[in-house]
């Protein structure tokens, strides 16, 4: 007697050729489902067939670890390495007198004019200068030991940052999806590999991101739909690999 025990590792083939791998699903399915329609007739309404239509199978993955590769499968985009435009998010900086000079320093230069700066009561201040990442403010009733917001900057990222495009006019490209779990006995004792092959996917161009006040992993949401091959009506294959007496 054969048991199925453990999730799915997964294998992702780009049209591109690039591989994604992920060993560490909490979730993973495959649902493969027939529209069917009942022939009945008679006084009785009785059975007299089942015709058989389309085969719809569908593959969902739940992930734990983030993947910025499977967010770019699902979105039909590239990642692009290099340097990019970031938004800095609010801090509070307090104010320095440097020889009667009223002075912030910046974690990274800000880009011109996207400098936005505010005091403890919410006033916007206008008057500063800047240098680097080391501003000067002359804004009248500022001091030193005052609390400074830096609402926000923009500034140049390193040269080994990422960038994927949102494009509301590209779509996911077709994949091929490789799916292999284990097949234990009623012993826990390994039997066989099982390894699902599907050599025509489509990645579901929807995506969803969400995350919480509390500390924890957000799960990754991924989901394909079985493509029929041109020149085929097969879509897949199982394999069952056996494993050799010790």
């Amino acid at each position: 007697m054969g048991l199925v025990a453990d999730v799915f590792k997964v294998l992702v083939v780009a049209s591109n050729g690039d591989v994604l791998a992920t060993d560490t699903l909490s979730d993973a399915g495959i649902v493969s489902e027939v529209t069917k329609n009942d022939v009945v007739g008679g006084a009785s309404e009785g059975l007299i067939a089942v015709l058989h239509g389309r085969r719809d199978t569908n593959i969902t993955l739940t992930d734990p670890v983030w993947n910025m590769e499977n967010l770019a499968l699902h979105l039909g985009q590239d990642i692009v390495v290099g340097a990019g435009e970031a938004y800095k998010m609010p801090s509070w900086k307090t104010v320095v007198d440097n020889m009667g000079t009223m002075e912030i320093t910046l974690d990274e230069a800000p880009l011109t004019d996207s400098l936005k700066l505010y005091t403890d009561a919410g006033t916007r201040i206008s008057a500063f200068t800047v240098s680097g990442t080391k501003v000067t403010i002359t804004e009248t009733g500022i001091a030193a030991g005052d609390k400074v917001e830096v609402r926000t900057y923009k500034y140049t990222t390193s040269a080994q940052s990422e960038t994927l495009e949102i494009d509301i006019a590209k779509f996911p490209k077709d994949a091929k999806i490789i799916l292999e779990t284990l097949e234990i006995d009623e012993d826990e004792q390994p039997l066989a590999t099982l390894q699902y092959q599907f050599d025509r996917v489509k990645p579901d161009a929807n995506f969803s991101i969400n995350t919480a006040t509390a500390r924890e992993a957000s799960n990754t949401e991924s989901a394909f739909r079985v493509m029929k091959p041109k020149d085929s009506t097969v879509v897949g294959r199982l394999i069952r690999i056996p494993f050799e007496a010790a």
